[in-house]
């Protein structure tokens, strides 16, 4: 009984994981085909482990026909109130403040007497949890963007539309509310109080920590923490609900409790937690696993970390299909999984086979685990980043204990009710640990081999070889501790091979466009310059592309092109002055607006106008410009050559070979590019590559789309993200 639930969980799980990939009719075929077969099957085989592959089979198959069936008898129908207008009356069941007095309250409501849940975003209108909203809104579907992955995320989270405009607003308090409401006021309560005691860097993490809240986290720390290999620890999840049971255990052994009481405690504790942090899913599969090792001491069982892990997940994707994709949960189960599982396994193996004593022997349990950890949420990362750390578990050999002390000292305050004298000397303490922890994270993320790329090809090869790897193991040697040892050493080829991978690639080049779907920027860099070409007038693009530069390390910028701003635009770009501009192409009658606010003060300024630029920008540059805008933009070197035009004007450069093309401005006729390898059309332009062997992007539907250029001049790789807007 003790290993059945890992077989129906994970199956079950591997089924919901598998069936996007698939359509409605394939999943209901796939699906009905595998069940009939384990059907069969069953009475004919007699050993168990032949029977639990038959189980295996029986729950992937049930998890695709679920699946199949949720998508298009629940989510479908939904979808089709795209772009309506309804009237909604629904109730508040969660709250996400943001800046600028700005809200999006998640409502619980019903269309055409079909439950679903809308997140509204607008002006905050003062309602709370569980009030009763009545409002005129513009239905849409979530777009996943290249900052947040909208449609995505909210999918898992049973959330189908949101609505950005609304009007008629009608609040109705609700005057019985329950415990719920005031554990969620009371975070909200909290979160305030550290962000007014603490209003810098540390209190936003703090405030992440504690309630889930991470508005308050810039781009950049974001960066530092994950590619240190240290983000979970600003994502509320099991490690948090550990250290704070494993702080209140601390409590309660200063009682004579009987073992009852103590568990009602903690389960009680777990609740109240998961509801104040927010409840993520990855803290209520935590929760539901501390449940079950507990009840599990109260009926004299031995507690199964596998068979507990299997069971918080499999009651979690039962109810919603679709959390089956939830990052969070497949980071959780996977990081849990490594560390319990495989490290607990392969732990005990070697301290009967090579036992170490001292600091060795405990430096060796706390990095077995934290090694195995990374190995397996690998997979999982490759869903969502294009980035994975590979320094995280000696990082959080170190770590762990730091973030342990300002979360302590947060759940503290909380516990005093978030009183000055008291909030002020514990969240100084808080303030130092994460002081230090921030410092670190800027540190190793700025090493060059502290992370790898995971858009690399040979990733997805040492995936496969992993795989097999293990199913090998299994089959020879069927121990965890050879499984262990296969995770072990295919981590060490890995961090061999992105070393290897990032001095092969060190001289290439990367061309990125951004596009807020009416015109673009072009970013060039490689290891030593960066160039930054603005093609159109936009204030959206400012922070788009400084947010590009602080994700890829770069500390400065050879040239910045802005000539479409005009004086009302040039604000929004001012937070590009601390990448130190080399040189600034400008309209004429910018220079004296800068000059006068010292903007950009110590860079050099040039006109908009035919000219060529070799200096700052390590690359050639030839502009061609009429009355002060840019008609033409052509960059070339020793490894590539790229233009940027207006589509109309593409027959003057059409006799000339190029890597890229990127085109913009809307043109009525049809034109098929012919001289280049992508050509990138911005705008809605109507070129085309009909008559041509051109790869033609429109960019304002895929808006981020990355070029790794080789060193031989032809692109090596193509990544395309998702929107900015």
């Amino acid at each position: 009984m003790v290993r059945k639930m890992p077989v129906i969980g994970f199956s079950y799980l591997a089924g919901l994981i598998i069936a996007p990939f698939f359509s409605y009719l394939e999943l209901l075929i796939i699906g009905t085909m595998l069940m009939l077969l384990s059907t069969i099957l069953i009475p004919m085989l007699k050993s168990s482990s032949k029977l639990f592959t038959v189980f295996i089979a029986m729950f992937f198959a049930a998890a695709l026909i679920v699946y199949g069936l949720y998508e298009r008898h629940i989510y479908t129908p939904i979808l089709n109130y795209d772009g309506t207008q309804q009237i909604v009356e629904g109730s508040v069941v969660d709250i996400k403040y943001h800046d600028k007095d700005m809200a999006t309250y998640t409502v619980k409501t019903r269309i055409d007497g079909r439950s679903v849940k809308i997140n509204l975003f607008a002006a905050d209108v003062g309602a709370t949890y569980y009030d009763k909203i009545i409002a005129k809104v513009d239905l849409r579907v979530p777009i996943d963007t290249q900052n947040f992955p909208q449609k995505s995320y909210y999918k898992s989270q049973g959330i189908y539309l949101v609505a950005s405009s609304w009007s008629d607003v009608e609040i109705i308090p609700n005057s019985n509310r329950g415990m719920i409401y005031h554990i969620r006021s009371y975070s909200d309560y909290i979160n305030t109080g550290i962000s007014r005691i603490l209003p810098s860097d540390e209190g936003a993490m703090l405030r992440a920590m504690l309630t889930g809240d991470k508005s308050g986290l810039s781009a950049n720390i974001k960066n530092n923490l994950y590619r240190a290999g240290i983000g979970h620890i600003i994502a509320v999840s099991g490690l948090h609900l550990s250290i704070v049971i494993a702080f209140i255990m601390i409590i309660l052994s200063m009682f004579k409790l009987n073992k009852y009481i103590k568990t009602a405690f903690i389960i009680v504790a777990c609740l109240v937690f998961v509801v104040f942090s927010g409840m993520s899913i990855s803290v209520m599969r935590s929760m539901i696993m501390i449940t079950i090792f507990y009840l599990a001491r109260i009926f004299n069982r031995k507690p199964d970390t596998l068979s507990s892990l299997s069971i918080a997940v499999f009651a979690l994707i039962l109810v919603n299909p679709f959390a089956g994709r939830d990052i969070g949960l497949l980071l959780s189960a996977s990081g849990t999984f490594g560390i319990a599982v495989v490290g607990g396994s392969l732990n005990r193996y070697l301290s009967k086979t090579y036992p170490l004593s001292g600091v060795m022997g405990h430096f060796r349990r706390l990095i077995i685990p934290t090694i195995c950890a990374s190995a397996c949420t690998i997979p999982v990362a490759m869903l969502v980043s294009d980035e994975v750390s590979i320094i995280s578990p000696i990082v959080n050999v170190f770590v762990i204990p730091l973030c342990t002390m300002p979360l302590i000292c947060a759940v503290l305050f909380a516990l005093s009710g978030g009183i000055r004298p008291i909030g002020i000397p514990l969240l100084w303490v808080a303030k130092v640990c994460l002081k230090a922890l921030l410092k670190i994270a800027d540190i190793v993320s700025g090493w060059q081999f502290s992370y790898m790329s995971l858009s690399a090809g040979y990733i997805y090869i040492w995936v496969l070889l992993v795989i097999v790897g293990i199913v090998i193991c299994k089959i020879a040697f069927d121990n965890w501790a050879s499984i262990g040892k296969t995770i072990a050493m295919c981590f060490i080829i890995l961090l061999i091979g992105a070393v290897s991978y990032k001095f092969i690639n060190k001289d290439n080049l990367t061309v990125s466009i951004l596009s807020d779907s009416k015109t673009g920027a072009v970013i060039v860099h490689d290891n030593y310059t960066c160039n930054v070409f603005v093609l159109g007038k936009s204030k959206k693009l400012a922070q788009p592309i400084a947010e590009y530069i602080e994700l890829n390390n770069i500390d400065s910028i050879g040239i910045l092109s802005i000539p479409s701003l005009d004086a009302g635009d040039i604000a929004a770009y001012r937070q590009l002055e601390k990448f130190n501009a080399k040189s600034i192409i400008m309209r004429q009658e910018l220079t004296d607006i800068i000059k006068d606010d010292d903007i950009f003060k110590n860079s050099k300024k040039y006109v908009a106008k035919d000219m060529e630029i070799i200096e700052d920008s390590g690359y050639n540059i030839c502009m061609y410009a009429n009355n002060g805008q840019i008609t033409s933009l052509e960059l070339y070197s020793d490894k590539f050559k790229m233009i940027c035009i207006n589509a109309k004007d593409y027959d003057e450069f059409s006799g000339e070979k190029y890597d890229i093309v990127v085109c913009q401005n809307r043109t009525d006729r049809e034109i098929a590019i012919h001289n280049s390898q992508y050509a990138l059309l911005l705008d809605n332009s109507q070129a085309t590559s009909s008559t041509t062997t051109a790869e033609v992007m429109h960019i304002y539907t895929s808006p981020r789309t990355s070029f790794i250029i080789g060193r031989n001049g032809e692109v090596v790789r193509r990544r395309t993200g998702y929107a900015l807007y």
